[in-house]
């Protein structure tokens, strides 16, 4: 079975995190065999960084779960698709479009933690 969650709004403000952390504890109360979830856009007007790292690692938290997590890219606005396209973020996820250099803030995994490589 596949459930569909909603993607907030998010900027830099506490209520935008609990708006995350909502969202990770609805994925977090489900049992392991209904982790087949898609992440719908449509009520998402503006996606901050926190944003965007946040969802890349909620589904590397589902996968670690053995389920999939995957994006309604159609549900995307056309502002967060361009910046999420822009980022990188798109690309990873195996949305299409090559990341361009701009005034996003590039998304990126590290899968080790080292203190020397961050910039």
């Amino acid at each position: 079975m596949t459930i569909e969650l909603k993607v907030p709004k998010i900027y830099v403000t506490s209520d935008c995190c609990y708006a995350l952390f909502n969202l990770w504890q609805s994925i977090r109360q489900l049992p392991s065999q209904s982790l087949d979830i898609i992440l719908n856009f449509q009520q998402c007007t503006f996606l901050s960084h926190i944003g965007v790292a946040f969802l890349g690692g909620l589904v590397h938290y589902v996968g670690n779960r053995g389920g999939k997590l995957t994006f309604d890219w159609d549900s995307l606005r056309p502002k967060i698709h361009m910046n999420l396209a822009q980022n990188g973020f798109l690309s990873h996820f195996g949305a299409g479009q090559a990341p361009w250099e701009g005034n996003s803030i590039p998304y990126r995994r590290d899968n080790l933690q080292d203190p020397d490589l961050i910039d």
